[in-house]
């Protein structure tokens, strides 16, 4: 008698849960369809890169091809570095990671599409850091090659793990303005380098992401001071307040989901005023 009760009381459960979570049932198609589709683009990416020599660094995998061999040096000491300041600053990321060093723009796009070029490796399907030689060239024109790689590597890196971060904080990238995630790759990138000059007078932080993406007069030259007062604003802030007060910042974010409330916290500047540092 007693497990009768029992098993009836199971059962009333189980109808109860399933009433109240029955429109959840209505998820398990799309979830069905983003596995299989997960798998294809895989399974794809495995296909391109067959040709593809490997190295790993950490926990990172370099694919390279054998007429890019030269690069390789450049590319481990670049990543060995980037790992260091990024666990330094953003805390620890160990996750398996693929650094694939495209020969050329073409493969890059034609692998992933131009969606995938514009937002930087922002892709669902691909757990990958994606760079090739003349990544900014138009940006940095009197770089050498060999110093121009080691800035894309550590840079692309680093736009990679901070989208890591904001997944791990279930924080949307819309809270964070561009100039912020470009700025935190410009300044790792320069650890080390003199410091680059401003060229222009340094405009509100507000302002920033239009002339990262080159709008207005001039534009490539709005676009290279858009980048490095975006550096020279995240120098500033560790200088200041230590190399953890950005990820302080992005958890600040996610508790007050508003970036200005939480910048002006962690800082006490509004993003209204640029500080006098340029």
């Amino acid at each position: 008698m007693m497990m009768r009760k029992y098993v009836l009381y199971l059962i009333f459960v189980c109808f109860v849960a399933f009433y109240i979570h029955q429109p959840l049932f209505g998820l398990i198609p799309n979830a069905v369809v983003g596995y299989i589709q997960d798998k294809k683009e895989k399974e794809r990416l495995a296909e391109f890169l067959k040709d593809y020599q490997k190295v790993d660094v950490a926990h990172v995998t370099i694919y390279y091809m054998d007429f890019d061999a030269e690069l390789l040096q450049t590319t481990k000491v670049a990543l060995e570095r980037g790992i260091e300041l990024n666990n330094e600053i953003l805390g620890q990321f160990n996750d398996s990671v693929d650094l694939i060093i495209f020969p050329n723009r073409a493969d890059r796009i034609n692998l992933f599409g131009i969606g995938h070029f514009i937002n930087n490796n922002d892709n669902p399907y691909y757990n990958t850091v994606n760079i090739f030689p003349a990544d900014r060239e138009e940006i940095f024109p009197d770089m050498a090659p060999a110093d121009l790689l080691y800035k894309n590597v550590i840079h692309d890196y680093t736009q990679f793990v901070i989208n890591q971060r904001l997944d791990e904080l279930s924080l949307s990238a819309s809270y964070i303005p561009t100039w912020f995630i470009v700025g935190v790759g410009e300044y790792i990138s320069n650890v080390g380098k003199e410091t680059p000059p401003l060229d222009a007078e340094a405009v509100r932080l507000s302002s920033l992401n239009s002339k990262i993406a080159g709008l207005g007069d001039g534009d490539e030259n709005a676009k290279y001071n858009g980048y490095v007062q975006s550096h020279l604003t995240i120098k500033y802030l560790v200088d200041e307040f230590g190399p953890g007060n950005i990820n302080e910042i992005l958890i600040k974010t996610e508790e007050e989901k508003s970036f200005n409330k939480a910048f002006a916290t962690m800082t006490g500047i509004e993003l209204s005023a640029v500080p006098d540092i340029y």
